[in-house]
């Protein structure tokens, strides 16, 4: 009996490339469309633009800021920005399911072919327009910032300490301005007392309640009572009393 010759890896390649290539010639192609254009703002009865310079860093996330006033009621300037996100193919989660974090009413669309969410935030004034604010957010960039962080064993410097059990914890950064934002189950007293101490072991001195000064630098503390909790607010800028 004749053994068969082995192939040789090499051979084995050779000929599974020469059939998938006759294959390749009579299988259909697929094609999945044109991607969506990217995302244009379009807003109708615009009266004035009012534009935020520079881009803020949210937790990661670069954000750009346009702020406009426009003339309308709040609820035709939120169907009308609802409407364009559905027919520019965003992503929109049901509006009544969307969090409503701040007193502006706002809605959300995710671009998901680009990683980029859009935002516009609503608020009504007195004279029947509205103070709009549209923020484009890359969550793109902001997983590639977590990842490189990750891989290189860092960890995120915040100019204040996060106190324990910090809820929700947020960091916003601009050139000039940072600011640091939780909700925390503490009473008022517990959370004045960390950061005197914390901050002092840092160098800074309390100029007046909630405030304290460390060389041209200033921290700010609001504190807002909340449902048995208390969101803190810490801000980092150039210090008024700097010469």
């Amino acid at each position: 009996m004749v053994r068969p010759v082995e192939k040789t890896q090499d051979q084995m390649q050779k000929e599974a490339l020469a059939r998938y290539a006759e294959l390749e010639k009579t299988m259909p192609v697929f094609d999945a469309g044109m991607p969506n254009p990217p995302f244009r703002w379009k807003i109708s009865n615009i009266i004035q633009e009012m534009p935020v310079v520079g881009t803020q860093v949210v937790n990661d996330v670069p954000v750009k800021l346009h702020s406009l006033l426009v003339k309308g009621s709040r609820e035709d300037v939120m169907i009308e920005i609802l409407d364009h996100f559905r027919a520019s193919g965003l992503y929109v989660e049901d509006p009544s399911k969307q969090a409503q974090p701040m007193r502006q009413l706002q809605i959300t669309g995710l671009d998901q072919e680009r990683a980029i969410s859009y935002t516009a935030m609503v608020d009504a004034m007195p004279d029947k327009t509205c103070m709009v604010v549209l923020g484009e957010a890359n969550i793109g960039m902001a997983s590639f910032t977590q990842l490189t962080r990750k891989a290189r064993n860092e960890q995120v410097k915040d100019f204040a300490p996060l106190m324990p059990d910090a809820i929700a914890p947020m960091r916003t950064d601009t050139e000039q301005l940072h600011t640091m934002t939780f909700s925390v189950a503490a009473d008022e007293a517990t959370i004045r007392k960390f950061y005197k101490e914390k901050l002092a072991q840092r160098g800074y001195r309390e100029v007046a309640v909630g405030t304290y000064v460390k060389d041209d630098e200033q921290i700010t503390m609001t504190l807002r009572p909340r449902a048995g909790k208390y969101d803190v607010l810490l801000s980092l800028g150039l210090s008024l009393q700097a010469p």
